[in-house]
């Protein structure tokens, strides 16, 4: 049986305390231990925070996609537990980076990539969600988060031009 809608906004509440933690900690004690001659603490922490992050979102989008493809019922109307969980933690970590955006030096050096960014994490938030609250599309959503494949590598780049 799906969990009903509230059940399953409250269970972003407790993934926002883990990943604004785990965004506090990377960027106040190990992205200035790990990369201490990075021009940003926060770019550091962010590409950290990817390393886990983005492999997480990708793993729960491919078991979403195979549990949910079998038909167009499935395809629109079908929900998992890897389907909820991958909407969770997208809608978590745009809520807790929205802010973290500003510690950027990107961000703050260019002020006119703000709307962009602002922007693109809205509608994250808006169409997760309320694909979570409706109990639609799970699989739609999950084959588009399979686009955060490519950052599982640009990750990895972006942590090396840290040093």
């Amino acid at each position: 049986m799906e969990p009903p809608p509230l059940a399953l906004l409250q269970m972003i509440t407790p993934v926002v305390m883990v990943v604004a933690t785990a965004y506090s900690a990377l960027y106040v004690v190990l992205a200035p231990r790990v990369v201490p001659l990075a021009r940003c603490y926060a770019f550091a922490a962010d590409a950290i925070f990817g390393l886990f992050y983005y492999p997480l979102v990708v793993a729960f989008a491919l078991r979403a996609i195979w549990d949910l493809h079998h038909n167009v019922h499935s395809r629109w109307h079908g929900t998992c537990d890897a389907s909820r969980m991958l909407a969770v933690v997208l809608v978590s970590r745009m809520i807790v980076h929205i802010p973290f955006l500003n510690l950027k030096k990107q961000i703050r050096d260019d002020k006119s990539q703000w709307p962009i960014f602002l922007t693109h994490h809205v509608i994250v938030i808006v169409v997760y969600t309320s694909g979570l609250l409706l109990g639609r599309a799970h699989f739609w959503g999950a084959l588009n988060a399979l686009c955060e494949t490519t950052n599982v590598f640009l990750t990895v780049i972006e942590l090396f031009t840290c040093w």
